[in-house]
C-alpha cells in the first residue's frame, strides 16, 4: 500500500503466500476516498488460487459497481 492507501497489484502479489486463503479489500474507503483496483487486485488472489472479498458497501450509488 502507499502513503495514500492504494493497494497496488505488484505489492499485493508480494504480500501473498502459499498459505494463503483469503484476501478482502474495501472497494471505496469513506474517511479517505480511496478507491481500490478491486478487478486487478482480485486477478492476482485468484492466481495464488486464493478467494477473494471486496467490501463496496461505501462506493455502491457514488461509482459504477459491476458484480
Amino acid at each position: 500500500m502507499d502513503g495514500k492507501g492504494l493497494v497496488s497489484p505488484d505489492s499485493l502479489r508480494a504480500a501473498l503466500s502459499v498459505d494463503t486463503a483469503l484476501v478482502s479489500i474495501m472497494m471505496a474507503n469513506n474517511e479517505v476516498g480511496m478507491v481500490q483496483p478491486v478487478r486487478e487486485l482480485a486477478a492476482v488472489v485468484h492466481a495464488v488460487g486464493a478467494l477473494f472479498h471486496t467490501d463496496a458497501v461505501q462506493a455502491a450509488g457514488k461509482i459504477p459497481v459491476d458484480v
